[in-house]
């Protein structure tokens, strides 16, 4: 996976940060050869917290930093959007294969290019950034909703209880705050159709997905917990955030 998954994107800040992306296989291109599709799924943001945890499970700290690495890069999604949420996909930049990935508007320009026919100059692409209301870094909007996915904040929690970074907790008080003034109805939250319009012109669909209340809302909750309340040394959290406890030998 951290070989032909994971990408780093070519991003304006300093932070190392990596990606999820798409892999393609066939039976003509040698392993070695695959690279990954840049196109970051929030669905995937769940990568950080599993890497973590194998980190732990099988003692290997290097693959901490990995881990860190992959939530670093779901909540530059966020944090980088124009909402402050990450859309269900998008594509973005990618590094070279080979040397360093210092920010280049050009290449971002040229990558954005690369994503969208007939645009061939520096005022057709700086047309479609503006009009897609693309942020730095990101070349295409595949799919601007948000449905109140549980996966970013699932990593963030994750990561917290490993490492104790207080910051964490910070920046998730930030999602939670912009996530609830965007989604909140009278009744209950709804579905985004459309997360790169910041509140409050966003629009809210008629839909609020059951793991809001199952997963997203219980990750907020627990990151803002004590360490003893569902501890991950002795839970495993499945996949529907329900918690199992473990059995001692």
């Amino acid at each position: 996976m951290k070989k032909n998954i994971f990408y780093r994107p070519m991003v304006n800040h300093s932070a190392e940060i990596l990606i999820p992306g798409d892999l393609y296989v066939d039976k003509k291109t040698h392993p070695a050869m695959l690279r990954p599709e840049p196109r970051a799924q929030h669905l995937g943001c769940f990568a950080g917290g599993m890497v973590g945890l194998a980190s732990r499970a099988f003692g290997l700290p290097n693959d901490l930093d990995v881990a860190r690495q992959l939530v670093e890069g779901c909540l530059w999604g966020y944090e980088n959007s124009p909402a402050s949420i990450m859309p269900e996909i998008m594509h973005t930049t990618v590094c070279p294969a080979e040397g360093n990935c210092a920010w280049d508007e050009d290449e971002w320009h040229k990558q954005v290019a690369g994503r969208h026919s007939g645009a061939e100059t520096l005022v057709d692409t700086t047309k479609i950034i503006a009009q897609s209301r693309l942020a730095p870094g990101v070349t295409d909007v595949d799919d601007r909703r948000y449905i109140l996915r549980p996966e970013t904040i699932e990593s963030v929690f994750i990561l917290y209880r490993l490492t104790g970074d207080a910051s964490l907790m910070d920046r998730a008080w930030s999602m939670f705050e912009t996530i609830v003034k965007a989604t909140q109805t009278s009744i209950a939250h709804a579905a985004l159709d459309d997360c790169t319009v910041p509140h409050p012109e966003t629009t809210q669909t008629d839909s609020m997905e059951s793991f809001w209340l199952a997963e997203t809302l219980k990750y907020f909750y627990l990151i803002f917990e004590t360490p003893d309340v569902i501890s991950l040394d002795d839970y495993v959290l499945n996949t529907e955030a329900h918690p199992l406890k473990l059995s001692k030998p």
